[in-house]
């Protein structure tokens, strides 16, 4: 059995496979945001996206651009590419999603459409 938590497979995921992908790389380097993961069940994180490349810390943070808070299996099979955010949401396992900061760029579809880029979707 693995030993890797949600923090791993979302740094995976995010520096590496994204990284592979031309148009998911093009994707991150149109803004520069943050974003909180709270993971309930396991330790919450931040992904920093500045420039284009990610870099991830432990913990949380005050103000980030985008928050979203799942369970660990959740955020797993996201990254897995077992399930989308779509799907996550509509099945009632997102337990929330916040990054409408500002209604001229809403945050969380680019989120999910870096995850989809990724995913193969």
């Amino acid at each position: 059995m693995s030993n890797k938590r949600t923090y791993d497979y979302a740094v995976e995921f995010f520096k590496i496979r994204a990284g592979q992908k031309k148009e998911a790389f093009e994707e991150l380097k149109k803004y520069d945001r943050t974003v909180q993961f709270k993971v309930p069940d396991e330790e919450s994180f931040v992904m920093e996206v500045r420039g284009g490349q990610a870099t991830f810390k432990k913990g949380e943070i005050e103000t980030p651009d985008i928050e979203v808070e799942a369970d660990s299996q959740t955020f797993i099979s996201i990254f897995r590419g077992e399930m989308t955010p779509a799907q996550a949401f509509l099945d009632g396992k997102l337990l929330a999603f916040r990054g409408w900061v500002d209604k001229t760029k809403p945050y969380f579809p680019w989120l999910t459409k870096i995850i989809r880029i990724v995913q193969g979707r």
